[in-house]
């Protein structure tokens, strides 16, 4: 018996008003960026974003057998009805 693992990833177009990730960091991100945010970001967007663009892909929020799963309870979906949001998906 196999197990499905499944990993979510998305990098967000802007981290902040009419700037890119990349024009925030040019360098990139490393295992050595120090991540910031916005003020007006509330803390679970925060927590969400810091998870997603984590350097190490095995310590990223979203990677791994639980990955989903993990990604789904964060607090930031706090308020996502999942299954709601999956049929609607699947009728169109």
């Amino acid at each position: 018996m196999s197990e499905k693992v499944t990993s979510v990833c998305f990098v967000p177009n802007q981290l902040f008003p009419f700037q890119t990730v990349h024009e925030s960091y040019p360098c990139g991100v490393t295992s050595h960026t120090i991540l910031t945010f916005p003020d007006f970001l509330s803390s679970e967007a925060k927590s969400l974003l810091a998870g997603l663009l984590t350097y190490h892909p095995t310590q990223r929020l979203g990677y791994g057998v639980r990955g989903l799963d993990d990604l789904m309870s964060h607090p930031f979906f706090k308020d996502t009805d999942w299954d709601d949001l999956i049929n609607e998906a699947t009728e169109s």
